[in-house]
């Protein structure tokens, strides 16, 4: 795992950059560019910009540029008046910012963020496939303008990629820690399982297995399940009337090119502010009146995430029979363990995607560990045979299908479903390809 983060890896993430920015300018929160030019109109006005943008409350480019205030709501919560659900990552941004918060920079996080979670996803499927050179950077590309991208770039801050990017830095140093201080690897493991339920609190079922990743029980880890297990119960109240005026009151965030600001807001069935039973209700309401129509939004999120899992997976054969079964393994034990949370939410897409690279962070660091500390060491061999490349055949095709102005978090949009199954039906041939011309490999080699 030292050479995850070598040059010729870093690399090979640069590729995937172009077509992030692509991503990012026109499929933001808005599927649209005008947040840059609303930007650059107030920057050029060396003013509170055009008064039609000032005026407008309900002009959110003004505000918080090209950032959903819905994820911008979510770090502005923090801790000065107690422990309190999602209040981490605000408390953290205000130990750093003070009392009030420049959305320039912030926007610049959140689009450094989405980046850096698609480099993890690269750098980790260049340790578990034998993708390097070419075809790495053409995978890097791909998914930079694929689906997968641009369901983070509308979802931009959302506190899920934190939970990502801190999971894999944790397997990362987890993989580096000496025989001397490997005591100290559950409770990094543990420490990082409470960390992520104070970011959000559905962590507690989603990264149940990435808790136990080597599937063994010690104190440290047993200790912060039981602490993840208080904060749960803690947080699955609703909050007071009067906490979210407060929260406002501390924190806020401004525009520095018109003057603008914008603080905290709760209510109208804000997730961050509501108790569990809230979201249960309006989601079993749903299914309970629009059965037929439930399972066909679940469809069109399914058919898109497996199409994802399966190309990822044919990748992955190449390079080991290992791997490949235990991505599928784990990301079905991540689906079955937190199948209550999925019921009672609808951004299925968003919820795919996590589950994929939950997966594929196990696989990583299993894969990477010899099989005596309780791994699953692969072959280093780093071969990319021609046949392999009939792989990317169903990835271009969700370049071509998925759209990249069209809001994707809860599934793909009613009338590109078909072209969701064509991909779907790719993905299969491609996987059912990888598994014979591996198999014949083998058979030929031994």
């Amino acid at each position: 795992m030292q050479s995850m983060f070598g040059i010729k890896a870093v690399r090979s993430c640069l590729f995937a950059f172009p077509g992030y920015c692509i991503t990012f300018y026109f499929g933001n929160w808005l599927n649209s560019p005008s947040c840059f030019w609303s930007l650059s109109a107030d920057l050029s006005a060396g003013r509170s910009g055009w008064p039609v943008i000032a005026a407008a409350e309900d002009y959110w480019e003004a505000r918080t540029v090209c950032l959903d205030p819905y994820w911008v709501n979510q770090w502005m919560k923090h801790y000065d008046f107690g422990l309190i659900k999602r209040g981490f990552l605000g408390a953290i941004l205000k130990i750093f910012a003070g009392d009030q918060v420049n959305v320039l920079l912030l926007n610049l996080l959140f689009f450094v963020l989405g980046f850096a979670l698609i480099s993890a996803m690269v750098l980790a499927i260049r340790s578990v496939s034998p993708l390097r050179g070419g075809s790495l950077a053409l995978f890097a590309f791909l998914i930079s303008v694929s689906p997968v991208t641009k369901v983070i770039v509308e979802t931009a801050g959302d506190p899920l990629h934190v939970i990502v990017l801190l999971c894999f830095l944790t397997v990362f140093i987890g993989s580096l820690l000496p025989a001397s201080v490997l005591w100290f690897r559950p409770w990094l493991f543990g420490g990082s399982f409470v960390i992520a339920n104070l970011i959000y609190e559905g962590s507690y079922l989603l990264l149940l297995p990435f808790l136990f990743i080597d599937r063994k029980l010690d104190f440290p880890r047993v200790f912060c399940l039981v602490v993840s297990t208080c904060l749960l119960l803690s947080f699955s109240r609703p909050e007071v009337a009067t906490l979210g005026a407060k929260i406002a009151g501390e924190f806020h965030v401004f525009n520095p090119a018109n003057g603008l600001h914008w603080a905290y807001r709760d209510g109208g069935g804000i997730a961050s502010s509501v108790g569990f039973m809230f979201n249960i209700n309006q989601e079993f309401t749903k299914y309970l009146q629009e059965p037929l129509a439930s399972l066909f939004r679940a469809s069109r999120s399914f058919v898109p995430s497996f199409s994802v899992l399966l190309i990822l997976d044919s990748l992955m054969r190449w390079r080991s029979l290992r791997a490949s079964t235990m991505f599928a393994r784990e990301s079905a034990l991540i689906v079955a363990v937190g199948l209550p949370f999925f019921l009672i939410t609808h951004d299925w897409f968003r919820y795919g995607m996590f589950v994929i690279y939950m997966a594929l962070i196990v696989v990583y660091y299993r894969c990477g560990l010899p099989s005596d500390a309780g791994g699953s060491s692969i072959n280093r061999s780093v071969i990319f045979p021609s046949a392999a490349w009939v792989c990317f055949v169903p990835l271009v095709a969700l370049v071509m299908v998925g759209p990249l102005t069209a809001d994707l978090r809860t599934g793909f949009p009613e009338h590109l479903f078909p072209g969701s199954l064509l991909v779907l039906l790719l993905a299969c041939l491609a996987r059912i390809w990888s598994g014979v011309r591996c198999k014949a490999t083998l058979q030929f080699n031994g």
